[in-house]
């Protein structure tokens, strides 16, 4: 930004700016002012296209969700726009035409669907409709039976569910293999709503996924107070050994912790009497469990584990009434001494439970339907990429495609990310699509090992 400031003839600079911005207008934007100062300029000529397109493909996916949910303006101008970039797609035909009240424009469009694609029936059904209705005298428009339905919704409801999903409403629009949500994330084969596992690969349709991503106020202070807890019952059982040493004089600490632990010891019986019976074995034994409970509880705290969140309520209620019971029946001897122990464990105890409530969203989760569809915060190619990629890793090959696909759309010099698709339509047995992935990574780099190796693997399939 600060060369093309000082210098708005920089061709250079207006390229590497486009290819660093993930706003796709001002991509464009740089794009043509590489075309303006170079007419000739491959690489930006390319790279428009391909901006044009993904441009293309945001507005007919958010044309499309606007027309099904009857907001027909919004989507006629989406839609508009869509099809000024990619005039060749029947399916952003189709839909504008599904978006206009004008009769004689929706014709004309679901004409120019049907030219694109004379096999597709729901074009053909929905241009015949409309035929119908421009010959009628006078011309009668079907008031929608549901709210966001409009002409040919219900016909291509009706066919997709008789074909594709018997127990399904969803709707698979005619041209994009990947625009229903229902297919599979891993597969891509068409699922119910309530199925719990995929049919055709067996692996869940549900994951656990947490109310709070980070880390809330609350989770950061209750980590603080667990700390606290945790260092409070180490002081306690470190310190019982010291405190009767002090007061008995009758040996070593260790040599009273060896007494609590039932280990060999050189206590004389009688200190080792007076030493029961001023901290029962049984007393210093619950000090010990609690030790390991609020290091338990820190751990888990840590790892976010659901469990800890009902282990830390108890521990704090627990807690509170046997700090209290420490102090009102400690000896008199000992009463000031304890109150000065204990005392902390009682503050600490109220604290830990308020917290822990204000924490619940950090440490709860909620069952979630994965659906084939782009992460939300998906709004850049490399997030995109990243995204794709984690799901290469993971075997979920169509949610790495239609992250991957993205991403290619705009990285006009990646190989990586279109040879990941090429594998992930390799792996969804849509060999068409990763043979189109290829030959764009061909293309890049054709003598690349790693594209001849997949050109190889293709064939070998296909033989």
């Amino acid at each position: 930004m600060q060369v093309v400031d000082q210098d708005e003839r920089n061709v250079t600079a207006w390229l590497w700016l486009s290819g660093v911005t993930g706003d796709l207008e001002e991509r464009a934007i740089c794009l043509e002012n590489v075309l303006a100062l170079e007419p000739d300029h491959d690489v930006a000529r390319r790279g428009l296209e391909l901006v044009h397109q993904q441009q293309a493909r945001l507005w007919t996916r958010d044309g499309i969700a606007a027309a099904r949910q009857g907001q027909l303006a919004q989507a006629y101008e989406l839609l508009s726009r869509a099809v000024a970039y990619d005039g060749q797609n029947s399916q952003v035909w189709y839909w504008l035409g599904q978006s206009t009240e004008d009769l004689a424009e929706r014709e004309e469009c679901l004409q120019k669907a049907v030219a694109l694609a004379p096999t597709d029936p729901l074009a053909a059904r929905a241009l015949a409709e409309v035929q119908r209705q421009r010959s009628a005298q006078p011309p009668v428009v079907e008031e929608p039976t549901v709210q966001g339905d409009f002409m040919g919704f219900a016909t291509m409801a009706e066919h997709y569910a008789t074909d594709l999903a018997p127990a399904s409403a969803e709707v698979v629009t005619p041209t994009d293999d990947f625009a229903n949500e229902l297919l599979c994330p891993y597969c891509g084969t068409l699922t119910r709503e309530q199925d719990r596992h995929c049919r055709a690969c067996g692996n869940s349709l549900w994951i656990n996924v947490r109310r709070r991503e980070g880390h809330s106020g609350s989770w950061w202070i209750l980590m603080i107070l667990q700390v606290l807890a945790t260092l409070g019952s180490i002081l306690m059982v470190v310190g019982v050994p010291y405190l009767l040493a002090s007061l008995l004089k009758g040996g070593a600490p260790s040599e009273f912790l060896a007494l609590y632990l039932g280990q060999p010891h050189h206590l004389a019986p009688r200190v080792a009497q007076q030493a029961l019976a001023l901290v029962p074995r049984l007393t210093y034994g619950i000090l010990i469990f609690w030790l390991l409970l609020a290091g338990f509880c820190l751990l888990g705290l840590l790892a976010r584990w659901r469990a800890v969140y009902y282990l830390l309520i108890a521990d704090a209620v627990f807690t509170l009434i046997y700090s209290i019971a420490n102090i009102a029946l400690a000896p008199a001897a000992l009463s000031g001494t304890m109150i000065c122990a204990q005392g902390p464990n009682v503050v600490l105890s109220i604290l830990q439970f308020i917290w822990t409530l204000k924490a619940q969203d950090d440490l709860f989760t909620d069952r979630q339907r994965l659906l084939l569809r782009l992460d939300h915060d998906a709004k850049s190619a490399l997030v995109c990429l990243e995204r794709g990629q984690l799901y290469f890793q993971r075997q979920m090959w169509a949610l790495a495609a239609i992250h991957l696909r993205l991403a290619t759309g705009t990285m006009t010099e990646a190989l990586a990310p279109r040879l990941n698709l090429a594998l992930a339509y390799h792996a969804l047995k849509r060999d068409d699509l990763a043979e189109r992935a290829l030959a764009e990574a061909r293309a890049l780099a054709p003598n690349d090992p790693r594209v001849l190796k997949l050109a190889a693997k293709l064939r070998r399939k296909k033989r």
